[in-house]
């Protein structure tokens, strides 16, 4: 997918995977804002994180700053992307 970057005058792109990929193309369609997907705060996330974590048993705090630390070891590297590459990105 790609799209203008709010911040600086380019093109950016990502790459979606399976369920992300369907998320972002129904919210697409339903967008009225800016936004493609619903935006929350830094608050309100974390607070379904921590929701979602008890209904499922996890008894680990989960925060957003979670994030990109779960993304570089659970899927960058299980897709073969080198390790050197995905500290330069953290």
């Amino acid at each position: 997918m790609i799209t203008e970057s709010a911040i600086f005058d380019l093109e950016v792109g990502a790459t979606f995977l399976g369920m992300a990929l369907l998320a972002v193309l129904f919210f697409q369609r339903c967008v009225d804002g800016d936004f493609v997907l619903p935006f929350l705060t830094n608050q309100k996330m974390n607070a379904y994180l921590k929701e979602i974590a008890d209904a499922c048993g996890i008894t680990k705090n989960l925060t957003f700053h979670l994030a990109p630390h779960t993304f570089s070891t659970m899927v960058t590297l299980s897709y073969g992307v080198p390790l050197e590459t995905v500290s330069k990105t953290q």
